[in-house]
């Protein structure tokens, strides 16, 4: 590809939208006395959450402004950003942080990379808030509209417009990237969404005016970060910004003329002239390991299979008929080789299966092999 960068003038980047997450029993053992207030930071929670939620109760009720319930939080309204909480158990069965933090534009739109002057709450180190979510986004002042007659080169699998933004990608998926005119978007007025002097006047300033604007940005949510990228906490921001140039790097723009559509549709991308957002750099991902199930699991299935036939029909649980029904199921196995079935004990009268299996273990028994025991082997070893 002959590839030009869009971007030749200037541009600028940060972060739109920061949400993280903690657990509060974790800054505990940070904060031994709380206004002469000891608290055991051997007491385990729940028990020291319970006191430590006591005490900073009247705290956010002190500086932050309650603003209700929602999804299971109360939430607390701070300079700069908004609290959720969530009682322990409640988060603990859900598997979720008892607490989130949303920060507001004003707090982020800075052009400092690393938020160094990021306002974090309980006063602990970056490496206890884990990254819930994250949008790096680059705007640029751009004399071509590249939203609309042009098509798009990129790793993402689902390409949308909606509302006059791209969307490449899907937000399921933790990893999506959008493409919109922010200069209508700062202009645009209305109950959800009230014009943002401050962002106006940021960006008048660093352009000149907010003529022509395009937004570029990529949104990174939890699992992708965590799952795919390896990046977890407020520490590893610096990260954020390599994984930006590795994913937004592969993505490539072409006008959309017949020609070029031939040559996507003949799969003959290498000879489009295309132009590119950003530099791609190398990225580290983490290997994903695909999960099969384990002969283990093969076993556990038979065995639950054969003491519930057992409970069921009263019969007598001796070692010749559990035997029996076990090798009869594993023979199931062995023929439909496949994980999930169906294991019956009423195709036939348990009687001839009995026999059947009996004459089978007598065989191996008096010639002193193992045939079950290796065809067994076989279709567990497929699993695992």
């Amino acid at each position: 590809m002959n590839d030009r960068k869009i971007i030749t003038e200037k541009e600028l980047n940060y972060i739109e939208t920061l949400y993280l997450s903690c657990n509060l029993q974790d800054f505990l053992k940070d904060m031994v006395t709380l206004d002469n207030m000891l608290l055991d930071v051997n007491i385990t929670p729940p028990i020291a959450y319970d006191l430590f939620m006591d005490y900073y109760s009247q705290y956010l009720a002190d500086y932050g402004k309650y603003l209700g319930d929602a999804k299971g939080r109360s939430w607390y309204q701070f300079k700069n950003y908004r609290v959720g909480i969530m009682q322990y158990d409640r988060a603990k069965k859900a598997n979720q942080y008892n607490c989130v933090i949303q920060y507001e534009q004003k707090h982020l739109f800075t052009l400092d990379y690393d938020l160094s002057f990021l306002d974090l709450p309980f006063s602990g180190d970056r490496t206890k808030y884990k990254i819930k979510r994250i949008d790096v986004t680059k705007i640029a002042k751009l004399k071509t509209d590249y939203t609309k007659g042009y098509g798009y080169i990129s790793p993402f699998r689902r390409e949308d417009y909606v509302n006059g933004t791209i969307y490449l990608g899907h937000r399921k998926n933790g990893n999506v990237f959008r493409m919109y005119d922010k200069t209508k978007e700062l202009l645009t007025d209305d109950k959800d969404h009230p014009i943002n002097y401050a962002k106006i006047d940021l960006l008048s300033r660093y352009f000149g005016d907010i003529e022509n604007l395009t937004t570029f940005e990529l949104e990174l949510q939890r699992e992708y970060l965590k799952g795919s990228l390896g990046i977890d906490t407020l520490s590893q921001l610096p990260k954020v910004y390599q994984a930006y140039k590795n994913i937004v790097g592969k993505i490539r723009f072409y006008k959309d003329s017949d020609r070029n559509k031939k040559l996507v549709r003949d799969n003959n991308r290498d000879r489009i002239s295309c132009k590119k957002l950003t530099d791609y750099v190398e990225y580290d991902r983490v290997e994903k390991k695909r999960y099969s199930p384990s002969s283990d699991y093969a076993v556990k299935q038979i065995i639950r299979a054969v003491d519930g036939y057992i409970e069921r029909t009263g019969l007598s649980k001796t070692n010749e008929n559990y035997m029996m029904l076990f090798n009869r199921a594993m023979m199931q196995r062995v023929d439909h080789k496949h994980k999930d079935m169906v294991i019956s004990f009423k195709d036939t009268p348990l009687s001839d299966e009995i026999a059947k299996m009996t004459a089978k273990h007598n065989l191996m028994r008096d010639s002193q092999t193992n045939e079950l025991e290796l065809e067994a082997r076989a279709i567990f070893d497929s699993f695992s």
